[in-house]
């Protein structure tokens, strides 16, 4: 919105300045004094259709002549007629190529006419000839930024400061280019250094509040929305951005709080209900993000950004497969090759089957201690399971994995793991896991046919934006009647 915006007010700004400009007299174009006397008489009485006649006649036997085709060019912006304003401009560069005022009138002219690109190259062109004016270096900045090209419009503000580094506009034009070319550090600073200066800009505030929060630093872009509440005196404006951020830190319920009320007043909001989605996607609600993903569609179909959005929250709810080879070695001459796969099918959006395969190979060196015990120096591993998955609350899914496992010559073993993941509050979250399989630290550990139960548990607690607590605990029973325990906070 803010780049629109920017452009259409340089659109604006242009189309005033080019009708304001100062026509030279007839006098002045090189013209004989029986024309000169045809022309004023002409334009004193408004026919301006014979005037371009008169000009255009001039202009065939005198193609060169860059000070007719700017008058031209002025009359028929005068008349309204921009096509050929800027067909007469293009003339009276080609006349004069080394005159930069003209390449920035004509870059003017394209950038009314909706053609921001060409505007760009006749900028360009005028700041080759003339490379430290300010008013073009400013003009570059903007027609950058609204043909895409953010990183040009940064450098253009940049060239600017140095010449004007009081230049308030491209201060903040540099802070929003930077944001814009996904340099959010660079923009982060730029937009504190120019609110150093101009703290009453509530946009300024709100857009370091967005550029914070697109850096993760959800703490710091919480303190700049109260700073542009401040400042503006609009809160509904400050609880719609609360609660994007609420949303993007993983609070799905202090969102919704901010972001209900206000789809209250306007159901078909669509960034309201952008948010929403996201609030009831981390909230661990997938049927219902099925169907705000559907409404939201409704609102911007065959938008990019609703494909975007479509692809991020159904792809948990996909079919998947994946496969992973791993490798590790170490001084003891220890081999390890792991190679897996596993997937997942939904049957309903909160429940899904799993199945998976595993096959590990461990080697090492005759004489170490960590071969087999019948002295070989391999040992092997396979396993199969299958499982099921169910969010039973948005506060609790629970996975349960069954299977067989054997090593070297061995029996099937029975293997299993049961995990829960509770979340009873946004700052609070645990999982719960109990497992059975086999010890594959070594190839001897694998032909001893040891087996271990774990139990172990993890808390997260965030109780502000700020600050995560972890704690971690895990009690391993091997039936060699070892144990082993560790607890990390």
């Amino acid at each position: 919105m803010t780049k629109i915006w920017i452009c259409l007010k340089f659109g604006a700004a242009v189309l005033s300045a080019a009708l304001l400009l100062p026509f030279p007299a007839p006098a002045d174009l090189g013209l004989s004094p029986e024309a000169v006397t045809e022309v004023r008489q002409a334009e004193a009485a408004g026919r301006w259709d014979e005037v371009v006649r008169r000009y255009r006649e001039y202009l065939e036997r005198n193609p060169l002549n860059t000070a007719v085709w700017v008058r031209l060019a002025d009359v028929e912006t005068d008349r309204g007629r921009l096509a050929e304003s800027i067909e007469a401009l293009e003339k009276a560069v080609a006349a004069s190529p080394d005159d930069p005022a003209l390449a920035a009138r004509l870059s003017q002219h394209y950038a009314v006419a909706d053609r921001p690109a060409e505007a760009l190259e006749a900028i360009e062109r005028a700041l080759e000839l003339e490379p430290e004016n300010r008013e073009y270096l400013y003009a570059r900045g903007e027609l950058a930024n609204w043909v895409g090209r953010p990183a040009l419009a940064a450098e253009s503000f940049e060239r600017l400061l140095a010449l004007d580094p009081d230049h308030e506009d491209a201060r903040l034009l540099l802070a929003r280019s930077r944001s814009w070319n996904k340099q959010l550090d660079a923009s982060a600073r730029a937009y504190r250094n120019y609110l150093r200066d101009y703290q009453d800009n509530a946009e300024a505030w709100l857009e370091y509040a967005r550029v914070s929060m697109w850096q993760g630093n959800y703490a710091r872009a919480w303190k700049l929305l109260d700073r542009f509440q401040e400042v503006s005196g609009d809160r509904p404006a400050a609880d719609r951005e609360r609660a994007r951020l609420l949303a993007s830190a993983d609070r799905p319920r202090a969102s919704r709080k901010y972001n209900d009320p206000l789809l209250e007043d306007d159901p078909d909001d669509f960034e309201l209900n952008v948010t929403r989605l996201f609030a009831l996607h981390y909230g661990n609600q997938p049927s219902a993000v099925r169907d705000q993903i559907d409404f939201v569609e409704s609102l911007r179909p065959d938008s990019e950004e609703v494909i975007g959005l479509r692809e991020y929250v159904e792809t948990p709810l996909r079919p998947e497969i994946s496969a992973h080879a791993r490798y590790y070695s170490d001084r003891d001459k220890l081999r390890i090759l792991r190679l897996s796969a596993s997937g997942g099918f939904p049957v309903r959006p909160e429940t899904r089957l799993l199945a998976g395969v595993e096959g590990v190979e461990l080697r090492a060196p005759v004489g170490s201690g960590l071969e087999n015990i019948d002295g070989s120096k391999s040992a092997r591993y396979y396993r199969a399971h299958a499982g099921l998955r169910h969010q039973f609350l948005p506060e609790l899914a629970v996975e349960a994995r069954a299977g067989a496992a054997t090593v070297i010559d061995g029996d099937d073993e029975f293997i299993y793991a049961v995990e829960a993941v509770l979340r009873p509050h946004d700052a609070l979250r645990a999982e719960v896991l109990h497992e059975r399989d086999f010890v594959l630290f070594s190839p001897r550990t694998t032909s001893l046919n040891i087996k271990r139960s774990t139990t172990q548990g993890e808390i997260e607690w965030r109780p502000d934006l700020l600050h995560t607590i972890v704690g971690f605990g895990r009690y391993d029973n091997f039936t060699d009647d070892n144990e082993r325990w560790e607890a990390v906070l």
